[in-house]
């Protein structure tokens, strides 16, 4: 064999080699299935790592899970949006999941509370009450319907929901706060007081709230 042929065959058997190597890399590199994307978008979520759980969950195509996933999937995309503070667009997700899932207690209580932040209160108060369908001992449920009633002007309907919050959840500072506030808008020093003083040995902290029925002594 000639030095010509020599050098052209190791080339050869160089760039075959080279070849061979870079198709088995990128064979390797195969696209991740939707169960891994889920796992590894729930691994983010559950470690709180919120922008890599959307990342990840929003890299899965629709209707490549059981419905289950599809709702949780949208459930985990929606409330990583609500702790980044994305209150506009975490409705959507949540609202998906909703629909998928439409009983889900901890969907709907939680698509309620980024409506309230959001100031649609009539959505809010729609999905507090299914909740308390879904589930009566749901205090949080009954405390912000009365929060919201409160915002309404509607003290005495407040009150009802209220009440409700404390049987279930006899040391609830929030909602013998709320109280406090609803009885204030009766002009009901007495009941107020008496309400005030309760949250406040619970630790209620609304200052702003507390101010207000002070300066009105």
């Amino acid at each position: 064999m000639t030095f010509k042929k020599q050098h052209f065959y190791k080339k050869t058997v160089l760039l075959i080699t080279l070849i061979a190597i870079i198709f088995s890399f990128f064979g390797c590199q195969r696209e991740e299935s939707a169960e891994e994307l889920y796992t590894s978008g729930e691994k983010y979520f559950k470690a709180q790592d919120f922008y890599n759980s959307i990342e990840t969950l929003n890299k899965v195509e629709e209707n490549k899970l059981k419905k289950e996933k599809e709702a949780n999937r949208y459930y985990m995309i929606g409330y990583s949006y609500w702790q980044l503070k994305r209150f506009d667009t975490a409705v959507e997700p949540l609202e998906k999941a909703d629909k998928l899932e439409p009983n889900n207690e901890e969907y709907m209580i939680t698509l309620a509370r980024v409506y309230n932040i959001n100031d649609n209160i009539d959505k809010a108060e729609e999905y507090y009450s299914k909740v308390t369908k879904v589930n009566n001992k749901n205090e949080k449920a009954y405390e912000n319907l009365g929060s919201i009633y409160i915002k309404k002007n509607q003290p005495k309907k407040a009150i009802a929901y209220l009440k409700k919050a404390v049987d279930i959840y006899p040391e609830y500072a929030n909602a013998y706060g709320n109280m406090a506030i609803a009885y204030d808008m009766l002009n009901d020093k007495e009941m107020t007081n008496y309400y005030l003083k309760k949250a406040k040995s619970l630790g209620y902290n609304n200052l702003p709230a507390i101010r207000d029925i002070k300066n009105k002594e």
